[in-house]
């Protein structure tokens, strides 16, 4: 089904999205095939403090934490600024809009990925006891249980 905006752009404009939406629906089938060969453990972990768990019971949820509130953020910022860079890169020998598109897309996302999305996560591991993972993860880093 084509766009209505598809429809209002020149037909090199519109034909330079459907194929990048193919790629990228071909891209998404492949990463949801080799994301459905992984074995998930028959158990997993997920590292809390003694707080964390009464909430969890109490409640009967497990709530997501808010990326950029986490001690590392800048794994999802390297994740966008990865792409933005294939964006850029992809647009450089192109179509003069495509490359407009790419550098107003770029500077309107970089850096300002914490004010225009909410990415919420909650980690859990195979791992049962980890003193590691006590250490990085129970009481905000101080290891209780």
């Amino acid at each position: 089904m084509e766009s209505q905006i598809a429809k209002a752009l020149p037909p090199e404009a519109a034909e330079q999205i459907t194929t990048l939406s193919e790629r990228l629906d071909t891209l998404t089938d492949e990463l949801a095939e080799r994301a459905a060969k992984v074995a998930v453990p028959a158990t997993l972990f997920h590292y809390t403090s003694s707080a964390g768990l009464k909430g969890i019971v109490e409640s009967g949820r497990l709530r997501l934490s808010d990326i950029f509130g986490l001690n590392d953020p800048s794994e999802m910022r390297h994740g966008v600024q990865y792409a933005l860079n294939a964006l850029q890169r992809a647009a450089a020998n192109g179509h003069k809009g495509a490359q407009l598109f790419a550098w107003r897309f770029s500077e309107q996302l970089g850096g300002k990925l914490e004010k225009i999305s909410r990415q919420f996560v909650a980690c859990f591991s195979p791992s049962g006891d980890d003193l590691g993972q006590w250490r990085a993860y129970a009481d905000k880093g101080r290891g209780s249980r």
